[in-house]
């Protein structure tokens, strides 16, 4: 946390993954912008792609304090910090019209992290988190809705309820015996 200046009172959110056309930057960057004046909320994002350069020259421009910005990470160096977070973050763009559901989720799980989801009206992932109760959704398109859910989660007590639901989540429904199940049904079905 000292390593990437994270004052420790703040809500910490953290994106870790592709920065690219898909995320939705610009929405990300309207997010990031809302976010600047709310000196208790930290936002780390880690990942690297073609929008890379455009979020650090954002973040250089408008001199945002409470939000920065690393490359890549190993995987265990990036597990381990998604433990030391209070929220994780996924963001589609709103012009998606095809479901996706970004393996990203998976880590956050793992982590017992509660998500906020910014996402398109053609996934169901937003609705799979609210619904679970492992965090909370709204559009990417809709930077007023996205810092509701922010403030939100700033309830510790709401932080702890989606990340104990984050874990039963990962392995109710994320487990491998699961899959490997689903699998077998299904070719038996076929």
């Amino acid at each position: 946390m000292k390593k990437y200046r994270i004052p420790e009172s703040s809500l910490k959110l953290i994106y870790g993954g592709n920065l690219g056309k898909p995320q939705g930057i610009d929405f990300i960057l309207d997010v990031l912008k809302a976010l600047s004046s709310q000196k208790d909320v930290f936002t780390l994002i880690v990942g690297d792609g073609t929008e890379y350069n455009k979020i650090a020259h954002f973040l250089e421009i408008e001199k945002i304090s409470n939000a920065r910005l690393v490359k890549s990470l190993p995987k265990a160096q990036y597990l381990a910090l998604l433990r030391t977070m209070d929220v994780g973050l996924i963001f589609l763009d709103h012009r998606f019209t095809i479901p996706n559901f970004p393996s990203r989720l998976l880590d956050y799980l793992d982590a017992s992290l509660p998500v906020i989801a910014a996402v398109d009206s053609a996934t169901d992932i937003g609705k799979i988190i609210y619904q679970s109760a492992t965090g909370l959704y709204c559009e990417s398109d809709d930077v007023n809705a996205f810092l509701q859910c922010a403030d939100k989660m700033k309830d510790e007590n709401l932080r702890i309820s989606c990340g104990k639901a984050a874990k039963q989540m990962l392995f109710r429904d994320f487990h491998v015996s699961r899959s490997v199940n689903t699998i077998l049904l299904t070719k038996i079905a076929k």
